[in-house]
């Protein structure tokens, strides 16, 4: 039964951690804070992400499309985020 304790909590920590990462996304996008944002979700590549999650990070992602190629200051984001 520890074992099955520390999993469940190891698991607990994972989505609070990646719950964390996406509230901070969230919040960089409310700053247009594209770059920041896009960083920010870019940490849960290779992350394992529960179903919901990974629509969230979706959604998120492609909100970020629409904002960085729409309007001067998307675009001058994203000339920083391709370093030009």
């Amino acid at each position: 039964t520890n074992t099955a304790a520390s999993v469940t909590q190891a698991a607990d920590t994972a989505k609070a951690k990646v719950d964390g990462i996406i509230a901070q996304a969230k919040s960089f996008i409310a700053d247009k804070k594209y770059n920041d944002a896009l960083a920010a979700l870019n940490k849960l590549s290779g992350m394992a992400l529960t179903p919901e999650q990974q629509k969230t990070v979706d959604d998120l992602k492609a909100q970020l499309k629409k904002l960085m190629t729409s309007g001067s200051e998307a675009v001058d984001a994203a000339k920083n985020l391709l370093g030009k």
